[in-house]
């Protein structure tokens, strides 16, 4: 969750807590659990889609679209 989304979303902060040893720019949290889930799985989803290289993405699919194919034939000979 960044700063900017938690004010997006009007998301309540709380100070870190002193035993979390993780590293923070600032004195505010938040918490993603705060969020609607859907909305949660938005950010995430968009996050990913701005990432992912496409055409890489559709020829891994592609591949295993084929090889689930072979696999499926090897299991259909099998049985008969």
């Amino acid at each position: 969750m960044t700063p900017e989304q938690a004010r997006l979303y009007g998301l309540p902060s709380a100070p870190p807590k002193a035993t979390d040893n993780r590293r923070f720019d600032g004195d505010e949290t938040w918490q993603c659990e705060a969020l609607d889930p859907r909305t949660l799985a938005e950010i995430v989803r968009t996050a990913i889609e701005q990432r992912l290289d496409r055409p890489v993405y559709d020829a891994v699919l592609d591949e295993e679209f084929k090889a689930r194919q072979v696999v499926l034939a090897a299991l259909d000979r099998a049985d008969d």
